[in-house]
């Protein structure tokens, strides 16, 4: 709708997050004020795009991961844990995803051994190492295809808002530190479309990190809710009292900064970048050339990594971002919930 990606967020669209499910009646002065008249567009067309929406249910089932703002909220991971789930109920799951930030467009399974991140993304290059993972811009068709390889089931990560495959069940991944930003439909804030309508079709809600009682307090009575935070990678020891020149390019790069200031490093430099950032061979070499200045390690994410050529990660310090869920048997729950939800 707008083309937010590969461009840092605001800074206006979180200085006041508003955990409300709608904004407030004032606008706050600046940008939000000035960009105010075009959120209609963005309701407007968020309402015609839903009302037209399939509405058919497909054969197999479907779990879908999204949010209600543009930028991460933590689905990948949550995504892996979902999947992770349903391959111990002994399903043959596949993962459908979008593929920001690759060229390929039409309906693909990514085939790690001849797929870069160029092609297909970062996304679905991390997603592939889990499971069986399609990617393309109309979602049901790359279910189709899915289901005709042998899924029984399919995790959709990211489509909250997609119109050509109805899920199962949807669930919404939400940073409980940012909230819905500002409150506000796009360009002025965040949000994809208004909290309400999103809450409205959602079969629960995911936070990561501690929910703020007002945020609670706003979701509607009935709907379940789960709660996970960021596990930190067992590697962290290995920074202690060392350099690190850390880079990123996630959704949050700055709560991949806090892991790693956990584990007391002597200094840490930090580069972040855009979402989905393609990292050139030049941005590569001039990472490396800081870390040596600084006589540090390079460390990034897994799924930074997926953009990084074989040839540049000899020396690179990689951590991985899974999840600790604070109910232990939420996953189970989730996935139970999930496939009593299907009706064939």
């Amino acid at each position: 709708m707008f083309p937010f990606h590969h461009l840092h967020p605001p800074a206006f669209w979180y200085n006041s997050p508003s955990l409300k499910p709608s904004p407030p009646k004032a606008f706050t002065p600046g940008w939000p004020k000035i960009l105010a008249p075009f959120t209609l567009i963005t309701r407007i067309l968020s309402a015609h795009r839903l009302k037209g929406r399939n509405k058919s249910p497909f054969p197999i089932p479907v779990l879908c991961c999204g949010n209600l703002t543009v930028g991460g909220s933590g689905k990948t991971p949550v995504t892996i844990a979902l999947v992770q789930e349903l391959q111990k109920a002994g399903k043959n799951v596949h993962i459908l995803c979008r593929g920001y930030g690759g060229k390929l467009k039409a309906a693909t399974r990514v085939d790690l051994a001849s797929h870069g991140a160029d092609l297909v993304g970062d996304e679905a290059l991390l997603l592939a190492q889990y499971a069986p993972c399609w990617m393309g811009a109309n979602r049901l068709e790359t279910a189709w295809l899915a289901q005709k390889a042998g899924a029984d089931c399919l995790v959709m990560d990211d489509g909250f808002q997609n119109t050509t495959l109805t899920p199962t069940m949807g669930l919404l991944i939400i940073n409980s530190q940012r909230g819905f930003g500002n409150g506000y439909l796009l360009p002025a804030g965040p949000l994809r479309e208004p909290v309400s309508a999103g809450m409205a079709r959602a079969a629960g809600v995911i936070f990561i990190g501690p929910p703020h009682q007002e945020l609670l307090r706003h979701l509607p009575p009935s709907l379940e809710y789960w709660q996970a935070k960021r596990k930190a990678d067992p590697a962290l020891a290995k920074l202690y009292n060392r350099t690190v020149v850390a880079f990123s390019g996630i959704g949050e790069p700055e709560q991949f900064f806090a892991m790693i200031r956990t584990a007391k490093p002597a200094k840490v430099i930090t580069q972040s970048f855009p979402d989905h950032f393609p990292f050139p061979e030049k941005t590569i070499r001039q990472l490396y050339k800081l870390a040596e200045k600084n006589n540090a390690i390079l460390v990034t994410t897994e799924k930074d990594c997926m953009k990084i050529p074989p040839s540049f990660r000899k020396n690179l310090f990689i951590l991985s971002l899974s999840l600790e869920w604070e109910n232990p048997e939420a996953p189970t729950l989730i996935i139970k919930k999930f496939l009593n939800s299907y009706l064939p």
